[in-house]
């Protein structure tokens, strides 16, 4: 929105600039604020505050929050929460004039200049799907889906030129559905060579993680915090949990919180999420009944995060984004913590099964500034897509551009 603010505003008197104020502790490593930045495509500057100093001097309490300042340094109004666009763009507009009749702006650019990385074939890959010798990945930098065989060799791209953001994939049958993030829609890509089908509603905002069941697509709507479902037989999309309000309340469905659900998938009749701002991996069941919501691991709540092993509320996570159901279990890409974790969808318990909590690009790699590298043994980058194919773990390992097979038999490795 900003971005558009900036765009259409075109005034050189009126600069944005963003304060990061990190609620994650791996967000506070200048390295992966900086890959954010080039990978959101921020252009004005950033400042990293990471012990929230100058937030605190403006009183700020709530994410995210807009403060104007005039050209004497004084604060002109705080805008809570995101505005409308066009209203804030005509407030802005009003001020400019006011500021420009009233005295001199500075009007001189800063020498700042946007960031910018050749990441080769992927850029930031943010999910990955398989069915069968198939497999989709979200090449979400580059705003395209790829198709690719079983052994990594690229068949097709999708999306050029129509897709922005895609962060989430499902295979059905002929058609390859994307959560278009960046556009606030569901797009159908049939394999056929149709054209694409368009799915929106008002409501929808930063679609997220897609599950099929064979006849309904589940979504997880991030940025409205809540699940929707989409049934292609009836052309009808609507709400199916969640309130609205951010948190981690359990409860009927239509009672529930959730915080920026990402990842979802079905295993045995319910369907797992990813709810990322809480930390924990939620629980939908009887999906076809009165559906309920229940906190399965991690702490449920906006300030419980960390990095421990264990079953229920003892297991600590930290802002999990992908999930994947096969080979018995409920497996996580454990973003934040550079992991994929492994759930026991019956006992609930927790446990890391690959990554060592940093990056990890060489066999036997020296340690880094993320801690010590275990050698042989396979790690990530805020990994934040996953699936299952046969034996295969497919990880979207995104802060390393890359995509990686783990055998889950032997931990052995390979990058498609």
């Amino acid at each position: 929105m900003l971005a558009a603010i900036e765009r259409d505003l075109d005034d050189p008197a009126f600069l944005v600039v963003g304060i990061h104020s990190p609620k994650f502790p791996a967000q506070r490593d200048p390295e992966l604020v900086a890959a954010a930045i080039r990978r959101l495509g921020v252009t004005h500057p950033q400042v990293l505050d990471p012990d929230s100093t100058i937030t605190h001097s403006f009183a700020v309490t709530g994410w995210p929050t807009m403060i104007l300042v005039g050209p004497d340094e004084s604060i002109l109004g705080t805008i809570r929460g995101e505005p409308e666009p066009q209203a804030l763009l005509r407030a802005l507009g009003d001020v400019m004039a006011q500021a420009r009749a009233g005295q001199r702006l500075n009007e001189t650019p800063l020498p700042v200049r946007p960031a910018t990385d050749d990441t080769g074939r992927w850029r930031f890959p943010g999910a990955v799907a398989a069915d069968g010798d198939r497999i989709a990945v979200a090449d979400t930098g580059h705003d395209q889906v790829a198709l690719l065989d079983a052994t990594g060799a690229e068949t097709q791209r999708l999306g050029a030129g129509l897709l922005r953001r895609p962060c989430g994939l499902a295979l059905a049958g002929d058609v390859v559905w994307v959560a278009d993030t960046g556009n606030h829609r569901l797009v159908a890509f049939g394999l056929d060579g149709r054209d694409p089908e368009v799915v929106e509603a008002p409501g929808l905002r930063s679609p997220w993680g897609l599950a099929w069941d064979g006849r309904r697509l589940y979504v997880a709507s991030a940025g409205t915090h809540q699940l929707w479902v989409f049934d292609p037989a009836e052309g009808a999309l609507r709400l199916f949990a969640g309130t609205g309000a951010e948190g981690g309340r359990d409860g009927p469905a239509a009672e529930a919180h959730f915080a920026q659900p990402s990842g979802i998938a079905l295993d045995e009749g319910v369907l797992y999420v990813a709810d990322a701002e809480t930390s924990s991996i939620r629980g939908v069941a009887d999906l076809d009944g009165r559906p309920v919501v229940r906190t399965v691991c991690g702490a449920g709540d906006l300030f419980g995060f960390g990095d421990r092993d264990g079953a229920g509320p003892v297991a600590e996570l930290q802002h999990p984004i992908g999930l994947a159901a096969g080979a018995g279990a409920v497996w996580v890409a454990d973003t934040f913590n550079h992991k994929v974790r492994r759930l026991d969808p019956a006992t609930r318990r927790c446990t890391t099964a690959f990554g060592g909590g940093g990056s990890e690009l060489d066999e036997d790699p020296a340690p880094g500034p993320r801690g010590p590298a275990r050698p042989g043994v396979p790690a990530f980058l805020e990994p934040e897509g996953i699936a299952v194919a046969g034996g295969d773990l497919l990880v979207a390992d995104t802060g390393n551009h890359r995509v990686v097979a783990v055998d889950l038999a032997s931990g052995a490795r390979r990058v498609l």
